[in-house]
């Protein structure tokens, strides 16, 4: 959900980042992964792939993701 005048990750989002990670934490509980790992990824800005105008995060698991780099 979008919150005007929040497009990018600011410290003026210090308390909703952070309620964002528990929420993911729960979501990932729900989802079964918290055993066998999960990950989180934001994108913060055009040059890291963020594609849509408001801070929000991605919650991948369920299989081996392998390395990042």
């Amino acid at each position: 959900m979008p919150i005007n005048g929040l497009d990018y990750i600011s410290p003026a989002m210090e308390a909703t980042m952070g309620h964002l990670f528990v929420v993911a934490a729960e979501m990932a509980r729900r989802e079964g992964v918290t055993i066998s790992g999960y990950r989180l990824v934001v994108n913060n800005g055009a040059d890291a792939g963020q594609t849509i105008a408001w801070p929000h995060m991605h919650l991948l698991g369920g299989r081996g993701l392998g390395d990042m780099g």
